[in-house]
Parts: structure tokens; sequence; C-alpha cells
């Protein structure tokens, strides 16, 4: 019975303390409490009672610093300035705007209860303003974080006292180059190097959406991820606008990578004036890591596959060299065309691109982003070209070439079965080219049987160079193709 009193007891100071709200909204906010956090009803309305600003044991506090605030704190007396101010949202406790506070020793999260930004404006709370704040509380959000939480019922107003004496968010902040992993939140700024973008991963046997973009300084590029979805905001900043991250944790994936990890206390706004840009090097094939690449390489375009659409986007990918190692280059939408202006064989630059390794040959792919420049050469200093050959004259040494048969025979396999087509050159020998697909992935004619066709940028299969009794073998990849030989 003296539980069920005290809990009435907390209930109702609650209720006091938030007069919007009703008994059934608190029983809803106190089971999905016990729910997530696995605590009892009690503790779960002791909680919801600190989130509303106001401790069982009737504390009062005065006018603080940010450095010196603690969880727990009630009727604390602030002045700082607006570091940020984010996207007001509706929750189970009514109309929230959540921002950032600012004073000489340090920043934090606030949220305000009951206002939204329109609201907040005309009490003078505007990002970069000195404001007066009376009766907010101090808490710890789920991440262990501390928060400033301002009830519909304190008062805010601007600072009437001398403002040059509290600094603006600029003191905390550092170019995305600068940043380094720490226990504590940070606030970058950088320029955005990619669109967002989403993909399902397995966390703990289980699927989850994973979103990400990367954002440079220098000659730096970092990954921002989030785990839940990003708001609508940010899909509206274009690749090269200069942007600023607010209250975002830096860490070390398990690769070792240094990563922003976004949340939903971060927020991200364009900011035109920052002094922020991008330093382009120079790299080799050899030298390259996964991730986006902010340097120049010199490459040339051994072999161009036919063009295809994936996901409502056109693809091409292209064989490349710098001379002494191959890659994979992927264009996509308006950077085909700048491909096409290289043309096969001809060389270029490759400025701002996406890596991945693989085990298969080649172990490089690069893929164009928004910010790719592909800058074509006039002059040829790279000399590695895919050598055109007859059967008898394919080498163990040579990864790639270019042939021209008569078809025979187009065997469709089953399923994930690969196809086969089998040939024979101009001097009678016998060759086989292998692939997955359908053929109209290779080519934009109609191959039949009795066709002269030129295979370009063929794999050569080593293993059928070592077994006499198989015809020699070529596997299509998605830089090569079929054409029909004209006369």
């Amino acid at each position: 019975m003296d539980d069920l009193r005290e809990e009435e007891e907390l209930i109702d100071k609650i209720l006091k303390k938030n007069p919007h709200l009703t008994r059934a909204a608190i029983e809803d906010i106190v089971a999905r409490y016990m729910s997530e956090l696995d605590i009892t009803r009690k503790t779960a309305l002791y909680l919801l009672l600190l989130e509303s600003g106001s401790s069982y044991e009737g504390e009062t506090v005065g006018r603080l610093k940010i450095g010196d605030l603690i969880a727990g704190l009630s009727n604390v007396h602030l002045v700082a300035r607006v570091a940020w101010l984010g996207y007001s949202q509706e929750s189970q406790r009514g109309m929230l705007t959540r921002g950032g506070l600012v004073d000489d020793t340090g920043v934090i999260p606030v949220v305000f209860w009951g206002r939204n930004r329109d609201d907040l404006a005309k009490l003078g709370v505007r990002p970069g303003e000195v404001v007066d704040i009376q009766g907010c509380y101090v808490r710890e959000n789920l991440q262990g974080e501390l928060e400033v939480h301002v009830p519909q019922n304190a008062t805010v107003s601007p600072y009437q006292g001398i403002a040059d004496e509290i600094p603006f968010i600029d003191k905390f902040m550092k170019p995305v180059n600068e940043a380094s992993p720490a226990d504590s939140p940070q606030y970058i700024y950088g320029i955005l190097l990619t669109r967002p973008s989403e993909r399902v991963v397995m966390v703990n046997q289980q699927s989850k959406p994973l979103y990400d973009f990367y954002i440079g300084a220098g000659s730096k590029a970092i990954r921002c991820i989030s785990w839940s979805r990003l708001h609508e905001s940010i899909y509206s900043i274009n690749p090269g606008e200069k942007i600023r991250l607010y209250h975002v944790w830096i860490r070390e994936n398990r690769f070792g990578d240094v990563e922003i990890r976004v949340n939903n206390l971060s927020y991200i706004e364009v900011d035109p004036t920052l002094d922020v840009s991008l330093e382009i090097g120079e790299t080799f094939l050899s030298q390259i890591s996964f991730g986006l690449i902010l340097s120049r390489i010199r490459l040339k375009a051994l072999s161009f596959g036919k063009e295809r659409v994936r996901n409502d986007k056109r693809v091409l990918n292209v064989l490349v060299t710098d001379g002494v190692s191959e890659a994979v280059l992927t264009a996509m939408d308006e950077k085909v065309d700048s491909m096409y202006q290289v043309e096969e064989g001809g060389e270029f630059y490759l400025e701002i691109f996406r890596a991945i390794l693989k085990n298969l040959a080649p172990n490089v792919n690069l893929f164009t982003t928004d910010l790719t420049r592909i800058m074509p050469l006039d002059d040829g200093l790279i000399e590695t070209s895919i050598p055109r050959v007859t059967v008898k004259g394919v080498q163990l040494a040579q990864s790639y070439v270019t042939i021209e048969g008569k078809v025979a025979k187009i065997k469709e396999g089953l399923g994930e079965m690969e196809n086969i087509i089998l040939l024979e050159d101009i001097e009678g020998e016998t060759f086989m080219v292998v692939f997955r697909g359908d053929i109209s992935d290779y080519s934009s004619e109609n191959i039949g049987i009795g066709d002269w066709v030129v295979v370009y940028g063929a794999q050569v299969d080593s293993r059928s160079l070592i077994d006499p009794t198989s015809p020699l073998t070529l596997r299509l990849r998605a830089f090569s193709r079929i054409e029909r030989k004209k006369y």
C-alpha cells in the first residue's frame, strides 16, 4: 500500500509540473520506460519526474555555468549563447525543440518543451543570441549525456548583460581534418562530399539500416554514419557545400578507420561563410585504400563495357590502369558522358572518387561521386594496352585480351551457372567465352550462330592455358563487351 501511495504522490508531482499531461499519457510514457530500460514502475516515475524538471527533494539551484552542471539539478538559472537550434518535433509529452547552448566553460544540448522555433524566436532564442533561462533542469539522456531541459513554465528572455563575454560555438569547433577520436561529443565543420546513402547491414544477426555520407577538409575525408534515419534537411544539401556538424562522436571502427557517429542529438546545417577547402594530392593505384579518396590519379582507359542501367542510374564500367596496376572504374550518370569524352585507349585524370578493395582481380574498384572530375589528357604517357591476339598468341602473363572469332555455339547455363559461347578464331583455333547474366549485358547487338564477333577486354582464365585438354577460356567482366566484326 505504501508503494501505491508513493507512486500516486509521484504522479501528482508530475501532473503539477506538466499540466498539459494527462494520467493516460503518463501511463504510456512509464510503460515505455519500463519496457525499454527494464526498470520498475516506481523508477520509471522518478525518471519522468526528473525529466519534468522537478527533483523529489525540492532542490533549488541558482545561476550556474555549463561546466558546473550535473544530472538531477532543477530550477537552474543559466545564461548562455544559443549554439544551434534544430527542428521542432512532436513527442509523447508534446512539442519540443532541440538545440545547443555554449558559454566559456563548454557546450551542452538543450531541449525546449512546449515551444517550436517560431515561439522561441519571439523570445529571442535564435542561433548566436545570448539568452537568460530561469527554471530549467538537468538530466542524463539514455546515452548517458547531460542535457538541459527548459519546461514551458520556465522564464526565457534575451540576456541584458554584456553578451561579448560569452563565446560563440566557433571556439569549440574544428575542421574535420583535425578531428580525432574522443570520449566526449565534438563540433566540427567541413565540405559535404557525398549525398547520404542507405544500406542494410547485419548486426547481432539482425538486419538494420545504416545511413552514411562523407565530409572532408584539407586532404582528409571521413565517413559519417547514423543508425537512425537522417533528418530530411540533409538530403537537400548539395555535395560541395560547407557544413557544420554539432554534437557528433568520433570513433575508430573495427578496421582502425576514424568515423563520425551521428545520432538524434546531432544537428547539421549549411554555412557558406566557413573558411575550409580541399587539398587534392597525387596518388597511384597501389597507394589507394578503402573510402573516399581526395586525390588525383592519372589513368588510361583500357576497355569500355556496355553501358547499363542499375537502380535507375546509368552505369559504365571501364578497365583502367596507371601503367603499373589495373582497376575497375564505375562511372555513374553524367560521369558516363565524361568517360565517353576520354574514349577507349585515352588517358585522363580522375579526381575525388570512392575506392573499394576486393579479392577478385583487379583488386581495386573505383566509383565516381557527385564531386568527381574526369579530365581527358592529350598526351599519352602510359604505354600499357590490351593486346589483340589469336588463340595461339595468348600468353600466361597476359591478364586481359581482345580477340575475334566465329560463333559456333551459345549455351545457356541453369540458374547461377555460367553461360558459354564457343568460337573459333581466324586461324581455326577453338576458344570459349564464359559469362554470367544475359549476353545483352555485354552487347547491344543480337549475337547468333555464324556471326564473326570481336570480344573486347576479356579476362584470361590461366587454368585453361595450363590444361592441354581444355580450350582457351576467357571470362567476360563488367568492362568487357562483344561487337559484331565490321568489315
